[in-house]
């Protein structure tokens, strides 16, 4: 009996090859699926684990500067925070370690090229290999760097196609220098940092290392960037997060920009990897569950078949067993050959995807991998499904008795019977449409299984898209309202002027507005998505300035009041404190408990603030004293020229010119007069600082003579413009209005350039220029590409979408097989039908047209029933990827989309059968018969 079940099993399977070539395809697309993306999943989780020790993350993430002319005192301070002191601070209970950190841009090039690249230098308090908290990876061959070395990233090494031995030449403050590639390093631990979009962002990718004192030589910067901090529990850390700040603030040499507070048990990249990688599982079993309801319809199928098969084989002896097993083994072949056909593609498909996700997940596959619990995973769901799936239809096939199965004649008394079916056939439609329509009514058992598919397939495309659109939208927003393109961070607060005079002289550079960014605290009930934590970036700005458009949804912000006090919130963090314009709201800020009324709420999609520039300034601590004779430097315009305007006392006009400036009178350089064509004797009309003013000019100085003197009054100083008009101290404190007490100072400045919407391409260049100037200057800064950022997060949002929509698109093919699969039975079963078609005269279009609306019919129906289904899995996705905080909206073109797409599938599903209907003739039909 076991060799006559399988004579038929295996006759049944391959004499409909066409039919099993289908089903065994949608199953091979299901194990693929489930394979590939929970290889994904699995990859990047043990990888993470591997790389992501709990034990050595950071707690205290905090951004410092030097104050404003403090000494960096290292070793003291680094005492101090380690509780190593006699001081007792209450902020160091429990403290573990403390390590300081200097992150900084550095331009370097080949010898065998002239392009310098930016990278960023990375030097550590401790020696590289005795680094605490998130230490890097010697990888092997290579050794730790000594005097003149440096070590790489390794994937910066692989994107420059650099390796160990080869020289690298750093641009610096006093020329050129050598250094030796020593080896290469694997850093796990994705730094973060606030970006000028409000998120915390991974940093670089392009590391270079080397011990602090090479690192201190070659940036000439003598403190800390950035302080790290462990405690023995992060409950001790959590509670001491404000005081620790207060202790760097009052205690310290340094300021506060960025302060982060993470918990290693919940640290953002093993919680984003998980996060993800569980999707993909859920949507990669889904993708297979569904392939199940084509096993389902092509049992069905069969078993109508062969009624008459299944009543001859029972009245010869056959058990209901045995018709159990010839059927359900007709499912599980079919589940053979699909499954034992995904699992080599399933593999490399899952690496290759893991590969493209390791390096936005901040982690090196560094060779192959496969997931055996993932192909062990998919193998059994690729044999059970199918069981399960024509476990019912299997079922009641073997109910059919031996009288039912002898006089079925293929048709029920009830056909075409029935409110809905007579309603069907008086439609005021073409006869095309509505035989249509009864067709698909008629059939509906069958086609409802194919229509969840396709309406899975449709819903989830949609949903993906719909979300990525609805982040995208938000992204785009927050950019169209944004009216400069670069954000400058100097390193030291003592340099910001005059950074921003070098930055205003550039001929690309139209506009440098002071500004602050740095982090602070909310107290109440909130938390960020970015961040995890109750931290959010705050904005200092010049309202006035439109450097950022706002859209009040409620309040009126700076509007009528430019200079008005108050903080402007976006929308999504008004809905969750439960707050409105009026309200106070509580911050922490550098350490310190403020409160600022709230002015304005925001429409915009990621959570930030915004404070007039000062009012931060002067809630942070960034503040200077007065200007002083012979360091006061204003940048301005004369004759459409940018210039430099200095104020000196009388002892330097003495020694520069040989006499005194009265009231009323500047002196020039010659490259200025030449420039705007006037001489001794003059007048020249003067914009500083928005002020217009007019000066006689007493004298021209040459600019080798202006040069010479300014280094003999200061030594230190390394750039001198050549555009200079000289002013006595208290006449340009006059023009400009500046205060001699204490004075707030930006830690930012937003720059416009001259260009209407430039490209990252265009804003790289202006920075290349800024950077240059800025560096000639001996001055170090961050600086941030704003088209590029916002370029990187749509790029982003749109890799996670693309794979997020493969587990879509792999629904949607089973779906499309399934319309085939059904629609061939469909034509197989209705020869009758179409031979009657023929008789009357229809020709071989309108025979396949009658199809072709079948299945668009189907499909039509999968797209309207799809569209809850999207709408709620884009508010699924957004929970599930915590983005709940984030204005959520559901584009409408997606909708479009979405019909464009099914029509598309639809119509090529059924394109086979229509054209296998239409090749049907009469002769064949009646052979058939």
């Amino acid at each position: 009996m076991l060799r006559t079940r399988g004579r038929k099993i295996f006759r049944d399977v391959f004499s409909r090859k066409i039919r099993t070539i289908l089903v065994s395809t949608s199953i091979f697309i299901g194990v693929l699926g489930v394979i590939a993306l929970l290889t994904v999943r699995d990859l990047i989780i043990r990888q993470l684990q591997k790389d992501v020790r709990e034990d050595q993350l950071t707690m205290l993430d905090i951004d410092v500067s030097l104050k404003r002319g403090a000494m960096a005192d290292n070793a003291g301070v680094l005492a101090l925070l380690n509780g190593q002191t006699e001081a007792d601070y209450p902020a160091l209970e429990g403290i573990s370690v403390v390590e300081g950190q200097v992150l900084e841009p550095i331009e370097f090039r080949t010898p065998d090229s002239n392009q310098y690249k930016t990278a960023e230098l990375r030097t550590y308090s401790a020696p590289l290999e005795d680094v605490r908290l998130e230490p890097m990876r010697l990888l092997a061959g290579g050794t730790w760097p000594s005097a003149g070395e440096v070590v790489l990233e390794k994937r910066m090494a692989q994107k420059h196609n650099l390796k160990i031995g080869d020289t690298l030449i750093f641009k610096t403050l006093n020329g050129e220098v050598e250094y030796r590639v020593s080896g290469l390093v694997f850093h796990p631990y994705s730094y973060k940092k606030f970006g000028t979009t409000g998120a915390v962002l991974p940093g670089p990718e392009d590391g270079i290392y080397t011990q602090y004192e090479v690192g201190q030589a070659i940036l000439g910067y003598q403190g800390f960037t950035r302080i790290v901090a462990r405690y023995e529990t992060f409950e001790q850390a959590e509670a001491h997060f404000e005081e620790f700040q207060n202790l760097i603030l009052t205690a310290t040499p340094y300021i506060i920009i960025f302060p982060l507070l993470e918990n290693p048990a919940d640290n953002g990249q093993v919680f984003n990897g998980e996060t993800f990688g569980n999707i993909l599982s859920l949507l990669a079993v889904v993708s297979l569950i569904v392939s199940g309801f084509l096993v389902v319809n092509v049992v069905n199928t069969i078993i109508a078949e062969q009624k008459r098969q299944i009543g001859t084989l029972k009245s010869l002896g056959a058990t209901r067993t045995d018709t159990f097993i010839i059927y359900g083994g007709i499912a599980l072949t079919y589940g053979v050959i699909g499954t034992l056909l995904a699992i080599l593609p399933g593999i490399w498909l899952g690496y290759q995807l893991a590969l493209s996700l390791a390096p936005q997940l901040d982690i090196l596959i560094e060779a192959f991998q496969w997931s055996p619990p993932s192909v062990l995973m998919g193998t059994a769901m690729g044999l059970v499904i199918p069981i399960l799936a024509s476990a019912i239809p299997v079922l009641n096939g073997t109910r059919v008795s031996i009288m039912e199965a002898m006089t079925d004649l293929g048709i029920g008394t009830s056909y075409g019977q029935g409110p809905l079916a007579h309603m069907i056939g008086r439609l005021p439609l073409p006869p095309l449409l509505r035989q249509a329509i009864s067709n698909v009514y008629q059939k509906r058992g069958r086609l409802t299984l194919t229509g969840i598919t396709l309406m899975l397939a449709i819903g989830s495309s949609m949903g993906v898209i719909a979300m990525g659109r609805s982040l995208n939208n938000g992204v785009q927003d927050i950019f169209n309202r944004l009216d400069y393109q670069i954000t400058i961070l100097p390193t030291n607060l003592a340099q910001v002027e005059t950074a921003k005079a070098i930055t205003e002289s550039l001929s690309n550079v139209t506009q440098a507005n002071p500004g602050v960014v740095l982090s602070v605290q909310v107290e109440g009930s909130y938390e960020n998505y970015f961040t995890r934590d109750n931290q959010v970036v705050a904005f200092g700005i010049v309202p006035s300035a439109n450097d950022y458009n706002h859209r009040y949804v409620s309040g009126t912000g700076w509007d009528n009041d430019p200079e008005r006090t108050g903080v402007v919130i976006t929308a999504p963090m008004a809905n969750q404190l439960g707050m409105d314009t009026g309200d106070e709201l509580t911050l922490v800020i550098g350490g310190n408990r403020v409160t600022a009324p709230i002015i304005g709420v925001d429409a915009a999609a990621f959570d930030a603030m915004w404070f007039q520039w000062e009012q931060l300034a002067s809630l942070s601590g960034y503040s200077a004293e007065g200007p002083k004779p012979n360091e006061y430097v204003v940048t301005g315009q004369a004759a459409d020229q940018n210039i430099f305007a200095f104020g000196l006392d009388s002892n330097a006009l003495n020694f520069l010119l040989r006499g005194n400036l009265d009231t009323g009178e500047i002196a020039i350089t010659q490259a200025l007069a030449d420039s705007a064509g006037i001489s001794e004797g003059d007048t020249l009309m003067l914009i500083l600082q928005g002020q217009t003013v007019e000066r006689t000019v007493s004298a021209v100085i040459a600019n080798e003579v202006l040069e010479a003197g300014v280094r003999q009054l200061q030594p230190d100083i390394t750039f001198i413009p050549t555009h200079v008009a000289l002013l006595a101290f208290n006449d340009l404190v006059g023009v400009t209005g500046a205060s001699l007490s204490g004075v707030p100072i930006p830690n930012a400045y937003y720059v416009r350039l001259d260009k209407q919407d430039p490209t990252i391409d265009e804003v790289d260049a202006a920075m290349d220029d800024i950077e240059a100037a800025l560096a000639s200057a001996g001055i170090g800064a961050e600086l941030q590409n704003q088209v590029e950022q916002f370029t990187a997060i749509s790029d982003l949002i749109r890799q996670y979408t693309a794979i997020l929509s493969l587990a879509a698109v792999l629904i949607a093919a089973v779906g499309a097989i399934g319309l085939v699969t059904t629609l061939t039975i469909t034509v197989f079963e209705r020869q009758k039908e179409i031979g009657v078609m023929r008789s009357v005269g229809a020709g071989s279009g309108v025979v396949a047209l009658q199809f072709l609306t079948e299945g668009l019919f189907v499909g039509f129906i999968a797209w309207l029933a799809g569209i809850p289904i999207s709408y709620g899995l884009a508010r699924l996705l957004n929970i599930a990827f915590r983005l709940e905080t984030v204005r959520f909206t559901y584009p409408i073109e997606v909708l479009f989309l979405g019909l464009g797409s099914m029509a598309l599938i639809a119509t090529l599903a059924s394109l086979g059968p229509s054209i296998s209907a239409a090749r049907k003739t009469v002769s064949d039909i009646l052979r058939y018969q």
